[in-house]
């Protein structure tokens, strides 16, 4: 018996096959072979490549990829490639890694709220010293100031605006006075409260200062008589000094001499002119307040 003459599989060209393809078989002098990675080509030449809105493939992130993703800004980290639970186990410990960094920096190698040194010994300590907190960086100490750290001569800290009574008292030391407040302890005006009858009366709460009566408010001193100006001044005492001026608009005003009490004083005056005086400034200086 006598076989037909056959060729060697070897010796057939190999060619991929199509989806249509379904068998390996030997079929005019050619050979169909499928195998893994042309199966796998096969596949993956029809599969999109996964992303947020489309199901597909993926490729997975190294190890430099996963520790980017907990270090990196968010423009660099990489967005197409996916996590294994090794590669979220690298992500992790660089976060940990960033995370110990950081709390270094801001240790203690001694504690906090000590009161066992003035100062802190170490850099990043703090330390709590009977009412104030205390850092120690680059060598350097530096004073935290918190709303129990009071103001002083050496200290730096946090001081209460002084009333106008406490600034014109000048007894606390530790409020701070404005430069309104000390303008007004200073120098002051004011003008009188009652002018019909005498004396006319002004209170007056400073140092020195310009007491006036206006014009048209009932002040009408004739000539050849004498008027009383009560001056209520928390400065005063039964030793102070006054030092004033009279302006008489024109008209000639003569000083009567003044007499003092606690917080008053009694300031005369004369008027020496031909008419009657219906206005004027009476400037005044304690000079022993």
């Amino acid at each position: 018996m006598t076989y037909p003459s056959r060729k060697k599989l070897t010796e057939y060209p190999i060619v991929t096959p199509t989806l249509a393809d379904s068998l390996v078989n030997i079929q005019g002098n050619t050979v169909k072979r499928s195998t893994l990675q042309s199966i796998l080509a096969l596949f993956n030449a029809n599969v999109p490549e996964a992303s947020i809105s489309v199901k597909g493939i993926a490729q997975l992130a190294t190890q430099a990829e996963a520790e980017l993703a907990a270090s990196g800004t968010i423009g660099s980290i990489n967005d197409t490639k996916i996590l294994t639970p090794k590669g979220w186990r690298y992500a992790w410990n660089k976060a940990l890694t960033l995370a110990w960094t950081f709390a270094e920096k801001i240790s203690f190698s001694k504690g906090i709220n000590l009161v066992s040194s003035t100062v802190p010994l170490e850099n990043g300590d703090v330390t709590f010293n009977s009412t104030r907190y205390y850092g120690k960086t680059g060598g350097n100490v530096v004073s935290f100031i918190t709303s129990n750290s009071v103001a002083t001569e050496n200290e730096l800290g946090i001081a209460e605006i002084a009333t106008q009574a406490e600034t014109d008292a000048g007894s606390d030391d530790t409020r701070f006075v404005t430069p309104l407040k000390l303008r007004q302890n200073q120098f002051n005006s004011d003008s009188v409260t009652a002018v019909i009858g005498s004396p006319y009366i002004v209170t007056l709460n400073s140092i020195a200062g310009n007491i006036i009566i206006p014009i048209g408010i009932g002040c009408n001193i004739v000539s050849g008589t004498g008027q009383i100006i009560t001056l209520n001044n928390s400065f005063l005492t039964t030793t102070s000094v006054i030092e004033y001026t009279i302006r008489g608009y024109g008209k000639i005003l003569l000083q009567g001499g003044y007499n003092v009490t606690t917080n008053q004083a009694q300031i005369n005056l004369y008027n020496a002119d031909v008419s009657a005086v219906t206005q004027l400034n009476i400037y005044f200086k304690i000079l022993n307040p």
